[in-house]
């Protein structure tokens, strides 16, 4: 079987990822150092070599020093371990024109999504799974943050969402495409080719919030 190349996006993650534990090995070092100073505060007498590192880390050497390298150190160790498991398996980053998904450090594309508030939900069919991308709408560009799954939606309902006067279908687990609407009164009533039935979108002129709703079968 032929190996598949990475992606530039999937090299960018694996990069970003190995720079996050080469920042906790880094972190880790000092943070022994700060034990050891701890430990031993004594200024080790072998650092006689009087290059510019060695002799400053001999001045400095005692416990004020390693209690500042251990509150230094530290939090750099807990923030990096948390960012890498919060990355272990749906990853997103949001751009300027849309999103990367990532699927244990692979890009996954061609699912489809529904706003709800301030959040996007992207459900996937194949795997059972909708995902949530936590405050994706007025969020950071160009950050890896974890895909969350939501348990209370799945792929067999039909959803809705209204914002600034447009509508998104979800119809088990994939967008609606080319549906036809009519108003009644403040709902929508929605068609689309080979559905076999018409979707009830309830009070769609009053509820342009973009919040994600159940649509009804007529």
């Amino acid at each position: 079987m032929a190996k598949i190349p990475l992606t530039k996006e999937e090299e960018d993650l694996s990069a970003y990822i190995a720079n996050k534990w080469i920042s906790i090995i880094s972190a880790g070092a000092f943070f022994g150092l700060g034990v050891w100073m701890l430990i031993s505060p004594a200024k080790p007498k072998h650092a006689y070599i009087e290059k510019a590192t060695v002799s400053l880390l001999k001045d400095l050497w005692g416990v004020p020093f390693g209690l500042i390298i251990l509150a230094i150190s530290l939090p750099i160790i807990i923030y990096a371990i948390f960012r890498i498991s919060k990355l272990r398996n749906f990853v997103w980053m949001r751009l300027k024109d849309g999103y990367y998904l990532f699927e244990g450090g692979l890009r996954i594309s061609g699912l489809n999504s529904i706003r709800d508030k301030k959040h996007l939900l992207v459900f996937y069919p194949e795997k059972q799974k909708v995902l949530q991308l936590s405050n994706y709408y007025g969020g950071k560009y160009m950050r890896y943050e974890e895909a969350k799954e939501v348990k209370d939606l799945n792929n067999e309902q039909i959803y809705w969402s209204a914002y600034d006067n447009s509508y998104t279908i979800i119809h088990h687990g994939r967008n609606l495409a080319n549906s036809t609407y009519e108003f009644r009164v403040n709902d929508l009533v929605v068609s689309a080719d080979g559905l076999g039935y018409k979707l009830l979108l309830k009070e769609y002129k009053l509820l342009q919030d973009g919040e994600l709703r159940l649509a009804q079968k007529l």
